[in-house]
């Protein structure tokens, strides 16, 4: 009878600590997980994150919670190519003219790893998993309302915002809340917004009866956010999004005969918000809107600065992967490859800085040599792929928005930005539980 009695309290006690604390903690890291200039701070000219610091009180409690007093480990899906990876990215952190960086970034690395386990590990009912996915996605959406309002105070010159890095392009204001750049605000919002938009299209009622109005909602703001941010990256990247879905349902008719009127309706709404946007940037650059909104791309446009940039750039950090075809130069070594091309010896994080790389996956290539390569390709596979053939609408969706994540990431200097990492761990988290119960899972109607 005691024992009997005690399980009720432990189960009572357990859903407390969710209530009161890891899932508070878990939402303020979703939330902050963008924020490069608001409550952040440099340690030997690496950039310490408030979503890092909740995160690592999060890891703390789960391990003590769940793998010390518990002594069980889940392993998340394809942990075994990812920790390969790992293995060799550290072993090459000496191949670098600036030991410190490389040491810094292998020690990120090896955060974000404990970082997937944590999840995985913390979060182990349909339930919990379920109740995170809403936050994941409640995050994004306060994000884009923030932006928005953003846009609105900068455009009427209402009061200046601090931490807030701003730009005009004519009297537009080029918002990005609290990341360096707009581009950096498209990176993170795009995954959140492919998500959200892909549930909703597929009607997965996560919000059940309110599925309608919220994730509606959620869509809009989240489109709104995009085109105001004028991230030209995510402008490509949520067009070719809007490719793939036109594809995926003109498959889905010929297989089964059958229209998506939800895919419908938002082309529609997505037209007439694009043309309102269109004609307010139109009336602000007159003839020239093209130039203003997609200039040094290369798009509608003569000039192809930045994109010109961006390619040579990647070509660059491509020459130090021929340099160091075997053993790379790890994830910080990217700068000192780099200066070893032109005769520069990197000591600093800021001589780092005027060499970053570009273009991800090269980038990745450069720093692991083309064995350990890959194992981080058999990884993204893993996690991208095979989920895209379970029997779960938001296994499909978490996947997809995983991989147009990766695609805009190309734009972006290095893999090491928080909140893709949290989203492969919300992803490994979800497929985790939805693997060790099946038919658990296909019982919730209610939320497919």
């Amino acid at each position: 009878m005691i024992m009997t009695d005690n399980i009720p309290n432990q189960q009572l006690r357990r859903n407390h600590l969710e209530s009161f604390l890891i899932l508070p903690l878990i939402f303020m890291s979703f939330l902050l997980s963008s924020y490069d200039t608001f409550l952040s701070f440099t340690v030997k000219g690496f950039t310490v994150r408030t979503a890092q610091l909740t995160l690592f009180l999060f890891i703390g409690i789960t391990i003590i919670k769940d793998v010390l007093i518990k002594k069980s480990i889940s392993v998340p899906i394809g942990f075994n190519f990812l920790i390969v990876w790992t293995f060799f990215i550290l072993l090459f952190i000496p191949n670098t003219t600036f030991l410190l960086r490389n040491i810094g970034y292998g020690i990120w690395l090896i955060f974000h790893i404990v970082l997937i386990l944590s999840f995985c590990n913390c979060v182990r009912s349909e339930e919990s998993a379920l109740i995170v996915m809403k936050l994941y996605i409640i995050s994004f959406f306060i994000n884009s309302i923030f932006l928005i309002g953003e846009f609105i105070v900068a455009y009427f010159e209402l009061f200046d915002i601090p931490f807030m890095p701003l730009s005009f392009r004519g009297r537009v204001p080029r918002v990005a809340l609290f990341t360096y750049e707009p581009s950096y605000f498209a990176t993170y919002l795009i995954p959140g917004l492919v998500l959200t938009i892909y549930l909703w299209i597929k009607n997965c009622r996560i919000f059940k009866k309110k599925n309608f109005f919220w994730l509606t909602f959620f869509q809009i703001s989240g489109v709104i956010a995009l085109f105001l941010s004028t991230g030209r990256s995510g402008y490509v990247v949520f067009f070719l999004f809007m490719v793939y879905l036109i594809f995926e349902h003109i498959y889905i008719f010929i297989k089964n005969k059958k229209f998506n009127v939800r895919l419908i309706i938002f082309i529609f709404i997505f037209l007439i918000g694009f043309s309102i946007l269109f004609y307010i940037f139109k009336r602000h650059y007159g003839t020239d809107v093209f130039e203003n909104i997609f200039g040094g791309t290369g798009i509608f446009t003569k000039g192809k600065a930045s994109f010109t940039d961006r390619l040579n750039t990647g070509y660059n950090t491509f020459k130090v992967f021929l340099k160091h075809p075997v053993i790379g130069v790890s994830l910080g070594g990217i700068p000192s490859g780099r200066g070893e091309s032109v005769g520069t010896v990197i000591t600093s994080q800021a001589e780092a800085k005027n060499l970053e790389g570009m273009i991800v996956i090269i980038e990745v290539v450069a720093s692991s040599g083309i064995v350990c390569f890959i194992f981080f390709i058999l990884y993204f596979l893993k996690i991208s792929v095979k989920p895209l053939f379970e029997d779960n609408m938001i296994l499909k969706a978490l996947a997809i928005s995983l991989i147009f994540g990766f695609i805009i990431l190309q734009f972006n200097q290095n893999i090491q930005r928080l909140y893709f990492w949290l989203h492969i761990a919300v992803l490994s988290m979800f497929y985790s539980v939805y693997g060790k119960g099946k038919e658990r899972f296909m019982r919730l109607k209610s939320f497919w």
